[in-house]
């Protein structure tokens, strides 16, 4: 049994009816987000708890490359993602007693919508400036659709921001930077809340610190302790244990063959069948986590173009390139060749 991403990176289902929504207001049809995904139509229907980050990588690929004008779309999507979209975590946020508060909530539990991501808040005398920091390893798509997404995501954070603090009572605007060239007929209109900057050398959004503690007019200290109780539930799902994590470090280190599950107990300080019995526990095995550093190995060195398929098996202890083409198209559903393919049309489509 493996897992359907190798960083085992996950994401709320919530966000799938949002995505089906406004790519439908685009005539973009659900067959057409979920190509080579892991998910069905009845997913958009009624969507699963937890998704892969894999079929986040894939819905996000295909949204990406059906809109004509994609970071000028990005707003109105953004716009579209309300607080009830973001789960308990939107809950627990939209309930606090200020703006700082939240962002606490954000920072602590923001995993429980996005694994593959962390939210990182610097406060001055006068501004406070949120970033997003994504884990990019074994991510499919290139940094123009990480760009849309990470764009639409401050969007809807400023949205929020606004409706909890009450619009007008707030004299400022939010200041979103964006580290591309402006589009044209770029959406200003449309978020009046925002001010956007283009050409900036990284993105973030950025409030002034005087709204830190302005009482959210939304605030409710019972919702709010109910959404947060849900978030710690929810928080638990998604992180792998540490156990597991441990070894999925451990793994990722190594350079060289991968060690046997005797060196990898011994490392971790217990007998072979002390660690079998513990990762059989969490529902996983030793050779799941091999694996997934396996395939996530072998997709690293696919995007070098210089490196044979045959070398690259080689490099990762598979026997013949037979072996090692079953293997990839096990867990990815595509051949090594294929999948090098694929990562030579997403550049040609850049």
């Amino acid at each position: 049994m493996i897992r359907p991403q190798p960083d085992l990176t996950l994401a709320s289902g919530d966000y799938l009816s949002v995505v089906r929504d406004f790519a439908l207001s685009r005539g973009i049809q659900p067959s057409e987000l979920l190509e080579g995904s892991d998910l069905s139509a009845s997913d958009f229907i009624h969507p699963p708890e937890l998704i892969s980050n894999f079929a986040v990588n894939h819905i996000g690929v295909n949204l990406y490359s059906k809109l004509k004008n994609p970071l000028a779309e990005a707003v109105h999507y953004g716009l579209q993602v309300r607080s009830s979209s973001h789960g308990a975590l939107g809950m627990a946020i939209q309930s606090s007693p200020c703006l700082r508060d939240g962002l606490e909530i954000l920072i602590k539990f923001y995993n429980t919508r996005l694994a593959a991501q962390t939210p990182v808040v610097t406060v001055s005398e006068r501004e406070v400036t949120l970033s997003l920091e994504t884990n990019t390893d074994g991510l499919l798509h290139t940094d123009e659709v990480q760009r849309f997404f990470d764009l639409s995501t401050m969007v809807s954070m400023a949205q929020s921001v606004f409706l909890s603090l009450g619009c007008t009572t707030l004299k400022e605007q939010a200041v979103i930077a964006i580290d591309a060239p402006e589009p044209e007929e770029f959406p200003h209109q449309a978020a009046p809340i925002c001010r956007f900057v283009f050409d900036a050398e990284s993105a973030f959004i950025r409030f002034p610190t005087e709204w830190l503690d302005l009482p959210f007019q939304t605030a409710n200290a019972d919702l709010c302790a109910a959404a947060i109780a849900c978030c710690e539930a929810e928080l638990k799902k998604i992180k792998p244990a540490d156990l597991v994590e441990n070894i999925r470090t451990e793994l990722a280190k190594v350079e060289g063959p991968i060690p046997s599950i005797d060196d990898m107990a011994s490392r971790n300080f217990m007998s072979t069948a002390t660690l079998k019995r513990r990762l059989s526990e969490l529902q996983y095995s030793y050779q799941d986590l091999k694996n997934e550093v396996r395939l996530a190995r072998a997709k690293t060195l696919l995007k070098e173009n210089a490196v044979g398929i045959e070398t690259i098996a080689m490099e990762l202890g598979f026997s013949d390139n037979s072996n090692f083409t079953k293997f990839f198209k096990q867990h990815d559903g595509r051949t090594p060749k294929q999948y090098r393919q694929f990562l030579e049309n997403q550049t040609a489509n850049d």
